[in-house]
Parts: C-alpha cells; structure tokens; sequence
C-alpha cells in the first residue's frame, strides 16, 4: 500500500512543483520551518496541507517513515529528493 500512495504523492508532488514554478532547494527550505536541515511529521504534513495535495494523516505518517533512511522521525534533504524523485535540475522555467 506504502509504494502505491508513494507512486500518487511523487506525481502530484512533481505536479505542483511545476505549476508553483519551485525548486526542490526552495521547496525544502521553505518547509523546514526551525531550518535543522531535515523534515519533520510536521513539516510534511504542511507541504501536503499547502500544495492540496490530498493525503491523509495516515498517508502522510507512512511516507515519512518510509522515507526517513535513518529512522529518526525526520526526512533530510538527500531522502526529500531520493525518495520523491526529485533533482536539483528541476529549476523553474521562465517561459
């Protein structure tokens, strides 16, 4: 169930990072509200909130702990672009 909700969370992701014109860095930057350099629960639960991504809490709480590679309740940025597919090449177009 985790990689179908994962699969549907990285396309909408990727969706709206194109339509808000964002970079993954000020993406993450943004989210990371006391800027320690890693995502919370919290944290992530407001980029679904901000983007109307529409997931659950329990969506949200199962992708933060498939994503968190060290197991400390926080996504890093290498886990935030590894685990959505994202890269630093998605720069915004200006057209």
């Amino acid at each position: 169930r985790i990689r179908a909700v994962l699969q549907q969370v990285k396309q909408a992701l990727k969706v709206a990072i194109r339509r808000r014109k964002l970079d993954p860095i000020t993406l993450f930057s943004r989210l990371d509200a006391d800027h320690d350099g890693a995502l919370t629960y919290t944290e992530m639960q407001r980029l679904f909130d901000n983007m109307s991504l529409g997931f659950s809490a329990g969506d949200v709480s199962d992708i933060v702990r498939f994503a968190d590679g060290d197991s400390d309740g926080r996504v890093s940025f290498e886990d935030f672009l590894s685990v959505f597919d994202l890269s630093l090449d998605m720069m915004p177009s200006h057209d």
